[in-house]
Order: C-alpha cells, then sequence, then structure tokens
C-alpha cells in the first residue's frame, strides 16, 4: 500500500476554502470583481433638426398675410376629410416627384 502524502488534503482544503471565500466575496460585493458598467449617454439624431421651426402663431400670421404658403403633406383621404383653407395637397411621397410644382420663392410651411 502506498503512503498518502499529509499535505495534498491540506492543499485541497485551502484552494476550496479559497474558492468557497471569492464566491461569497463575489456575491456580496460584485462590484469590485466587475467593472461597473456606466450608464451611456443616448443620444438621437435627430434628421430635421437643422429645418428651421416656426410657432404655430407665426405660421398662421405668416399665411393671412399672404407670405407663406401651406403645404399638406398628408394622404389625400386626410386631405380631403379636413385641411387648412388654402393649403396644397402634396402627399409626402409625392413630394419628390412635385417639388416644382411649388414656387422655390414662396415660403412654404409643410404639415
Amino acid at each position: 500500500m502506498k503512503k498518502q502524502s499529509k499535505l495534498a488534503p491540506l492543499l485541497l482544503m485551502a484552494a476550496g476554502s479559497l474558492l468557497l471565500l471569492g464566491a461569497v466575496a463575489f456575491l456580496v460585493a460584485p462590484g469590485v470583481f466587475l467593472e461597473q458598467a456606466t450608464p451611456m449617454a443616448v443620444t438621437a439624431v435627430d434628421p430635421l433638426a437643422s429645418v428651421p421651426r416656426i410657432s404655430l402663431d407665426d405660421a398662421l400670421a405668416a399665411h393671412q398675410a399672404g407670405q407663406a404658403v401651406f403645404l399638406d403633406v398628408r394622404d389625400v383621404e386626410a386631405f380631403n376629410s379636413r385641411h387648412i383653407a388654402g393649403a396644397i395637397s402634396m402627399p409626402i411621397e409625392q413630394v419628390a416627384d412635385r417639388i416644382s410644382e411649388l414656387d422655390p420663392q414662396a415660403w412654404i410651411i409643410p404639415y
């Protein structure tokens, strides 16, 4: 029969104790072992951010003074059900093909 070393069981117990101690420490304070995620700032890119905006009151005043034209870009059914008096109907999917119908010197206010 082979004589077993008394050191092997001690090493095994020490390794197991360290592993158990590490697991407990991880459960108690995971931030010590893991890099804390910092929330990333979510920045939405607005493709229309450079388009000038106008208040409703200013748009109405310009339209009433004949300085602006309202361009209704909703579908024809929505336009026919209700629209601003004097507005031009041009559904958004048609604007690229029909843009030449608009006066390039006019102040066009789409809605």
